[in-house]
């Protein structure tokens, strides 16, 4: 009979048929079984012989696999499921002692709270009990190594388990769910109590993917838990030998003095003093580098939120009530959320590039989840005075962040919630580094290199060797992000219409005159009239938005045409949008007649004025992906402008991509914790939530 053939006998069918779940019929394989008994190994010839039939049967399945044809695909996915299996078995590894201690101490009696679905014996439990002996007997030896869901099928077999508790042994044993199996079984109640309700015989059924032990000693667990004997096991678990993501080493904690001098107190004080007062990137990194150095922090200690410990610890006490008020608001967001509390990112280090608001607050999170956080920016300096339009969430988020503490005119407006680029990341920069994020600026990333021990970043110039290594990379760095493309993330254009802004900007020296004039923001459509007066004044326009904040801001979509006609665009050549092609006096001239007409004051020279296209955006095609070498993995995640642009006039661009930043935070807390499958298409799900409306026949590459 060919490899592959299928039959079973009654018995069998009868136990398939007891399970009749769609979720464990996921993890089912058929068990391909040879008819001839002469053919089957016989256990009990030498090693030898057996090394010698197995050799010869890998000889006949290679060459019958080179003649394979294309109708012949179900054979060949029956061999490979089969294979694989055969892998699994020869990649037994012992079980670590601290897993086999801590499986030793798990008490049993803590579940007893749990409300049970049943209180007696019934033929409810009688038939659960059966599900479960037939998914042991007939299932489980025959499961693929890479079937999915198996949290979901664990959790169908033994209802009366939480799905935290089986979430937590399902990691314990190395994600591996033959020993999972085992555990849950010396766990539940169902097969606990499943002893006296048949009359078990020993098996005499044997084949090459079951062993001959009898289902007495099948039911006994594989770990020493309160209430159960134990046989003497091996402790050893069945691990594929899969790549891993990288894992930081345990180290020495940073610590902190409990007396400082007169001198260091005084430093501390103007080190915070700068530190706090700073508005650009690199005055913001020297404050915090001479609150470091006031502290003799040792940086070559692994850094992490337990820097913010040690800052809190020495600086509160040299700070003015209102300066130490961030330690308060920052106190109370971490502990408002349980895996801030568990740190449950603690084991991950994580490269984010670009260091703009999503960046930062990406890695805010992820300081705070307890990983080691590495931001790069390239630029040398925050420069973008644009003012970002914030829903009411994001208000409060930032908030929570202590953002009114590090700039007291946050969010002052009576009309619309909004912020200067520039400012943002100033606050969120402030936050990062107290939460114990590393920042490098003049810092360009190149690319990301497998290792024996995780992937290796490169970048321009050099990290420090101890920071080398990661677990997950992060692109943010909007349209031009390089990041993506690593993990073949592809990035469409979606292309509505021709569409085109222009914005200026003038310093607000706050005077009355200034503080008078209110804020805006006009659709064509709701104001005809004054739109009408603009177009006679040489400006047709379908949008116009005035914020004010640090500089008066305004941003407008007049027509194509209306730019060529003005002279703001020389010629009307593809594209239109290029230095080459636009008048920068002829822009400067219309921006400041859409000032006159606003009647916005210009107490100060007009500081900058642009055009910009916004009838192409790109999206990405997903929002994460795995990347594996031979022996290690990177999870690889864009947020932001990255992953995906906002068509402006809707202002979603910092709202969504808030929202990216804590989903791809999130999925790097669940790296290892589930199965890579999950985790991406989890991401992605989120992803296209966020998204809101689909690309239909306007993409292209």
């Amino acid at each position: 009979m060919p490899l592959g053939a299928n039959t079973f006998d009654g018995g069998q069918l009868k136990a398939f048929k007891t399970i009749n779940s769609p979720k464990v019929a996921l993890v089912i394989s058929k068990h391909a079984s040879l008819k001839n008994t002469q053919e089957r190994l016989t256990f009990d010839d030498p090693m030898p012989t057996l090394q010698e039939t197995v050799l010869s049967k890998l000889d006949a399945i290679r060459n019958s696999c080179v003649e394979w044809s294309e109708k012949q695909i179900q054979q060949a996915k029956k061999v490979h499921m089969l294979l694989c299996h055969a892998e699994s078995l020869l990649s037994i590894r012992k079980l670590p002692s601290n897993l086999e201690d801590a499986l030793k101490g798990f008490d049993k009696s803590a579940l007893l709270s749990v409300m049970k679905i049943h209180e007696q014996n019934g033929a409810q439990q009688v038939a659960r009990a059966t599900k479960i002996r037939a998914f042991r007997k007939y299932v489980l030896p025959r499961v693929a190594a890479d079937a999915p869901n198996h949290i979901s099928t664990l959790a169908e077999l033994f209802p009366d388990l939480l799905l935290d508790t089986i979430q937590q042994m399902y990691t314990a044993c190395a994600n591996d769910l033959h020993s999972c199996f085992e555990v849950l079984s010396g766990l539940s109640d169902y097969t606990v109590q499943e002893r006296p309700l048949q009359t078990r015989k020993r098996t005499t059924y044997n084949s090459v993917l079951s062993d001959s032990e009898s289902e007495d000693e099948m039911f006994e667990p594989l770990y020493a838990m309160q209430g159960f004997l134990q046989r003497k096991p091996s402790f050893q678990v069945m691990i594929p030998l899969n790549q891993t993501f990288f894992t930081i080493p345990q180290c020495s904690t940073i610590e902190c003095s409990s007396k400082y001098s007169e001198s260091t107190k005084l430093a501390l004080a103007n080190a915070m003093h700068d530190f706090e007062n700073g508005q650009d990137f690199e005055a913001i990194l020297n404050g915090y580098n001479a609150i470091v150095e006031a502290l003799g922090i040792e940086m070559s200690v692994r850094r992490d939120i337990s820097i913010y410990r040690v800052m809190k610890h020495g600086v509160r006490n040299q700070l003015t009530y209102r300066q130490s008020r961030i330690f308060d608001i920052l106190d109370t967001k971490l502990r408002s959320h349980l895996l801030y509390k568990q740190h449950a990112a603690a084991s991950r280090r994580v490269c984010i590039v670009g260091a703009g608001p999503v960046g930062l607050r990406t890695a805010i999170e992820l300081a705070m989840l307890g990983a080691e956080v590495v931001v790069l920016e390239k630029r040398p300096s925050f420069i973008r005075e644009n003012i970002l339009h914030l829903f009411p969430w994001v208000v409060h988020d930032l908030t929570r962040l202590g953002a009114k503490v590090f700039y007291n005119q946050f969010c002052t407006s009576s009309v619309y919630f909004h912020i200067g680029t520039r400012q943002l990341q100033c606050i969120l920069l402030k936050v990062a580094l107290l939460l114990g994020v590393n920042v490098y600026g003049h810092t360009s990333f190149d690319t990301a290199i497998p290792t024996n021990n995780g992937y290796k970043i490169v970048t321009t110039p050099p990290l420090p060797q101890e920071l080398e290594n990661m677990t997950a990379l992060i692109g943010a760095g909007g349209m031009y992000d390089t990041v993506g493309a690593l993990a073949n993330i592809q990035r469409s254009a979606f292309s509505p219409s021709p569409a085109y802004g222009v914005l200026g900007w003038v310093r607000n020296t706050r005077t009355k005159e200034e503080n008078q004039v209110s804020e805006f923001s006009w659709g064509y459509q709701y104001n005809q009239k004054m739109f009408g007066e603009l177009r006679d004044q040489g400006l047709d326009l379908e949008n116009a938005v005035y914020y004010r904040g640090e500089v008066h801001y305004v941003v407008m979509t007049p027509k194509g045409k209306n730019l060529f006609e003005q002279g703001v665009l020389k010629t009307n050549k593809t594209p239109l949008v290029h230095p080459d092609n636009i008048d920068k006096e002829k822009l400067n001239q219309f921006v400041t007649k859409a000032f006159k007409f606003f009647k916005i004051p210009m107490q100060a020279p007009l500081e900058s004025a642009s055009v910009f296209d916004f009838s192409r955006t790109l999206r990405a095609d997903k929002a994460s992906a795995i990347i594996q070498g031979d022996s290690s993995k990177l999870y690889v995640a864009l947020v932001g402008d990255a992953l995906m642009e906002p068509f402006w006039p809707q202002g979603l661009g910092i709202n969504r991509g808030f929202l990216s930043a804590l989903d791809t935070a999130f999925a790097i807390t669940q790296l290892d914790k589930q199965d890579d499958a999950t985790v991406l298409l989890e991401r992605e799900n989120n992803y296209k939530r966020s998204a809101a409306l689909h690309l239909d026949n306007n993409i292209h590459k």
